[in-house]
């Protein structure tokens, strides 16, 4: 019997449902973009009901696309965005809409906790973290927090509503902050701290990723097409997913994503205690931990960007996204660092630098095109993966021998060229397009005892499709431009 895994990839931009093989081969796909709520300034929310109503609707046409007997079907992993907030009441409804993890809202706040959390736990305070957002709840929207009986992250809500069982794993739980990461346990001082120490008794049991945490209920059976009784594993936060699916099991690579969020990660035996805004999270097979310097300024500008200028009410000839992007990779094709100076700020979901600094082109004029434009946002968010790396190369302690990338970005050869000319690192790129989805399968694959370990299964389940090698002479004039970036942003500190 054919062997078939299927996962839920619950992203902050799009979610995907994939049907992937034991060999790691991607036999069909269903995705939807994330349905966001923007309904207040650096508010960013979804309805949970309409996720998972989705998410159902999903698997069902996954199931009727790829055409295959449902008894192939033997497990289901969920990964999903990290960060963020879904709140479930005593009755296991959502007590109000889910908070996706490029919300802002909470930015004053984190600005007026002066202390730094590095001290308890050696993490950073960001405003999309479950303590964070749970604190400004309780300040502006003190019913929903009385409500609140289950704090969950976005993978941890789907997973409920296949099994009707409530669970976290390791690397959600301590990349939300809410874990003494040493001692691998909640943390009561972070309570105390962000002065929410109602809600201690509201976190999920934490279990490993590759944990079978239920099984499908006949309710989700009827509403997804699922078989009713196969097993859910535990599943993880989406970058610890993309580690495993580009092989990244040791010390020797660095991890990148670039989707909404610049992800920029490497492996370690300890946890990194001289903190930069560095984060410290436990990865998913319990012995290494993953550290990590993000921030939401990658990919997910280009979208942005596209829609204010291929917007729909204005264009007479109706265009589809994919075909947006061939005609961006076309007109990009023979530009080079020197087709514009134009400096992008890929800062539209948040900065990594001031808290409130926002996206913006320095140096336009009049001869500046579209094509132009983009390449200026393939530079910048390029730029900001650097900031994220040199931050790393601070505290890593290994050699590195390069950079196995995920993401959005991988669909373009052009913009990963870029990446590998502004990192001056090697860039792998490995054969499956969606690596959450895979990563998930990988940990199924444990789960279910098909391998004995994550190496075994990486091993079989990814192979390597192509290297981007960095262009020296495209490298130097990319170190000038960033150099450039980076005073930028610093003259602009003063006006924010």
């Amino acid at each position: 019997m054919q062997e078939l895994f299927i996962v839920i990839d619950n992203g902050g931009t799009n979610i995907k449902t994939v049907l992937i093989d034991l060999a790691g081969n991607q036999i069909e796909k269903v995705s939807f973009s994330t349905p966001r709520i923007e309904n207040e300034f650096d508010f960013r929310e979804v309805d949970m009901n309409v996720i998972w109503d989705n998410i159902a609707l999903s698997i069902k046409e996954l199931i009727t696309k790829a055409n295959v007997l449902k008894e192939h079907i033997v497990g289901v992993a969920t990964v999903g965005h990290g960060k963020g907030l879904y709140l479930l009441d005593k009755n296991g409804d959502p007590v109000r809409n889910g908070i996706l993890s490029t919300d802002n809202r909470a930015s004053s706040l984190v600005m007026h906790l002066k202390q730094k959390t590095n001290e308890i736990n050696m993490q950073p305070i960001l405003s999309s973290q479950a303590p964070v957002l749970l604190r400004w709840l309780k300040e502006n929207e003190k019913d929903n927090y009385l409500k609140t009986e289950h704090i969950l992250s976005a993978k941890d809500y789907v997973r409920y509503k296949l099994t009707d069982k409530v669970y976290t794993d390791y690397s959600d739980a301590s990349s939300n902050n809410l874990m003494d990461i040493n001692k691998k346990e909640y943390d009561q001082e972070i309570f105390k701290f962000f002065e929410i120490t109602e809600l201690y008794s509201k976190v999920p049991e934490i279990v490993n990723s590759t944990d079978i945490c239920g099984h499908i209920t006949e309710k989700a059976a009827n509403e997804t097409g699922l078989p009713v009784g196969i097993p859910v594993i535990g599943g993880m936060f989406d970058i610890d997913a993309s580690a495993l699916s580009t092989n990244v099991l040791s010390t020797d690579y660095i991890s990148v994503t670039a989707g909404t969020w610049s992800i920029n990660e490497y492996l370690a035996v300890e946890p990194v205690e001289s903190n930069n805004n560095i984060l410290n999270s436990i990865f998913v097979d319990n012995n290494y931990y993953l550290i990590e310097s993000s921030s939401p300024t990658s990919a997910g500008n280009l979208d942005i960007i596209i829609d204010c200028f291929v917007n729909k009410e204005f264009t007479k000839m109706p265009i589809s996204r994919s075909e947006i992007y061939q005609l961006i990779a076309k007109n990009l094709k023979d530009t080079d660092s020197e087709t514009t100076n134009t400096i992008f700020l890929p800062f539209l979901y948040g900065s990594n630098d001031h808290p409130d600094a926002k996206g913006c082109f320095i140096g336009l004029d009049s001869t500046l095109n579209f094509t132009q434009m983009v390449r200026a946002v393939y530079e910048g968010v390029a730029f900001s993966h650097r900031y994220h790396l040199e931050k790393l190369l601070e505290q890593k302690r290994t050699p590195t021998k390069g950079i196995r990338l995920a993401g959005g970005i991988v669909n373009s050869d052009i913009w990963v060229q870029i990446l590998a000319d502004v990192l001056k690192y090697p860039i792998e790129i490995v054969e499956s397009k969606e690596l959450g989805a895979l990563g998930g399968a990988i940990a199924l694959s444990v789960g279910l005892n098909y391998f004995d370990s994550f190496s075994e299964a990486a091993a079989s389940m990814t192979k390597i499709k192509k290297v981007f090698y960095p262009n020296s002479k495209e490298s130097n004039k990319y170190d000038e431009k960033y150099a450039k970036y980076s005073k930028i942003i610093s003259s602009l500190n003063n006006i924010w």
